[in-house]
């Protein structure tokens, strides 16, 4: 986009009183002043571009609700992004923070904070000001341990911590009770702490590519679980208590070392996706045919040669993967 386009653009948005302007991937470096004009713009869309610093004019834009500057090269803020008093949603994926902007906890409003893909190895206590978070992305950092003031953050609903460093579930996350989803995969677990039950709200668990060799078994008193995904780990056999996960809709065991599935299986009657592929099952038990529910059932790359009679109760299944061992 040449500066002409650019400008053109603001000065369209500005006549029709756009709400929204999205200006991602055009190899943006800066702004110009004329953006400030937009004094209704409630979302921006800057992913994508080169800048290696907040561009000073957006802070002007006071009525910003949301604003994406994922991927681009930014490793600090300035102070006046506490100007935007109004901003709920603050997307800084990919960039190159090593540490949190403190400038951030400021912002009251922040309902929502993507700080993925980037080289935090902390985070400090203050973030703990941001008590109307609801949505903390820190996937793919280096983290290792929470602050134990996260507690505090009691409105949070959904955290994303896959791609780090946890060899253990840190215990500041039990004490979160609103949360509802949580996204652990890609760390080094190999268990669960009892305390993990506390989370009575919780209703998707990421638990892929760790380092589990059987199903912790605290996860069975999570009743609220709708979903669970343990793919990528070195289950060798599922235990009777998976059953009693009856709330579940999403159970994904793809990539373990399954050799059978217990009776037990056939109690998940709010299943609706299973994924079983990638491992070593040579037959499916007869309870299969229990769950009606079912809409998706995989079951590629294991070493069936015969489906049991009962799959075809199966009759809400509008996706049966089955290919060759």
């Amino acid at each position: 986009m040449t500066q002409d386009d650019l400008l053109e653009l603001i000065d369209r948005a500005h006549q029709e009183q756009w709400e929204t302007l999205d200006l991602a991937e055009n190899d943006l470096t800066e702004l110009p002043p004329e953006i400030t004009q937009l004094s209704g713009l409630q979302q921006l869309y800057l992913s994508g571009n080169e800048f290696s610093q907040l561009p000073l004019e957006i802070v002007q834009l006071s009525s910003l609700q949301h604003l994406d500057l994922s991927y681009n090269h930014l490793s600090q803020l300035p102070l006046e992004i506490v100007q935007l008093s109004s901003l709920q949603q603050l997307y800084l994926s990919g960039n190159e923070f090593s540490q949190l902007p403190l400038e951030i906890v400021q912002l009251s409003s922040l309902q929502h904070l993507d700080l993925s893909y980037n080289h935090l190895s902390q985070l400090p206590l203050e973030i703990v000001q941001l008590s109307s978070l609801q949505h903390l992305d820190l996937s793919y950092n280096h983290l290792s341990q929470l602050p134990p003031e996260i507690t505090q953050l009691s409105g949070l609903q959904q955290l994303y911590l896959s791609g780090n460093e946890f060899s253990q579930l840190p215990l500041e996350i039990v004490q979160l009770s609103s949360l509802q989803h949580l996204d652990l995969s890609y760390n080094h677990l190999s268990q669960l702490p009892p305390e993990i039950t506390q989370l009575t709200n919780l209703q998707q668990l990421y638990l892929s590519e760790n380092q589990f060799s059987q199903l912790p078994l605290v996860i069975i008193q999570l009743t609220s679980l709708q979903l669970l995904d343990l793919s990528g780990n070195q289950l060798r056999q599922l235990p009777p208590e998976i059953g009693q996960l009856t709330s579940l809709q999403n159970l994904d065991l793809s990539y373990n070392q399954l050799r059978q599935l217990p009776p037990a299986i056939g109690q998940l009657n709010s299943l609706k996706e299973l994924n079983l592929s990638f491992n070593q099952l040579r037959q499916l038990p007869p309870e299969i045919g229990q769950l009606i529910g079912l809409q998706q059932l995989n079951l590629d790359y294991n070493e069936i040669d015969q489906l049991p009679p009962e799959i075809g109760q199966l009759i809400n299944a509008h996706q049966l993967e089955i290919s060759d061992h």
